[in-house]
């Protein structure tokens, strides 16, 4: 998992197709080499929801996401990047992404058949691309304050453009984001199994 924001960072390890024409700052980077640890240096480690740290990943069940600490910062510019797998859908859908702490239903989700979408409301279109179960997929969910956009990049292609004009995308500067975990809104089922590396 990796987030840019105000802490400065070497581009010279992020490969050139992930890099947009204005490179922000890394300011997470959790890289699964050692743990749970910030490798880019915040202190700010992830928490397990009951997965494991193995062979350079995170490997999760149902409801066994990860949860980072927004601490404090403004996030109402982020790009945050992940090479997810899915290997079990436990239900139609499956939330990728809280950042409201699963206390609301809004996030970037996944559906049954692949397609990713995000839940302000209202509901942004559906990507083109599709993550199969089981197929190694490079997301990269992004919102832009300036154009008031959330966008969504699977294997660095673009998939769609939203409109987020009230910055109902941007997370509390206390508040938690939760990965690969569901809301308690729907009964915390929309969920799936899998691992995430960077």
């Amino acid at each position: 998992l990796a987030a840019w924001g105000q802490v400065p960072f070497s581009t010279a390890l992020v490969p050139d197709c992930l890099l947009s024409a204005e490179v922000g700052n890394l300011v997470r980077e959790y890289s699964f080499d050692d743990g749970l640890e910030d490798s880019s240096g915040s202190g700010v480690a992830a928490v397990s929801m009951g997965g494991k740290v193995t062979g350079g990943a995170y490997v999760f069940g149902p409801g066994q996401g990860l949860k980072v600490a927004v601490d404090g910062q403004d996030w109402s510019d982020f790009d945050i990047e992940f090479s997810l797998r899915v290997s079990a859908s436990q239900f139609v859908l499956n939330k990728l992404v809280d950042m409201f702490g699963q206390t609301e239903d809004r996030g970037l989700y996944r559906d049954d058949s692949g397609t990713l979408f995000s839940l302000l409301p209202p509901f942004s279109p559906r990507s083109v691309t599709r993550m199969p179960i089981g197929v190694p997929t490079l997301v990269r969910y992004s919102r832009d304050s300036v154009t008031r956009t959330v966008t969504l990049r699977m294997d660095g292609v673009l998939q769609w453009t939203q409109q987020d004009p009230l910055g109902l995308a941007v997370p509390p500067p206390d508040g938690v984001v939760t990965f690969f975990a569901d809301d308690a809104v729907t009964g915390s089922q929309e969920t799936c199994s899998g691992s995430v590396g960077w």
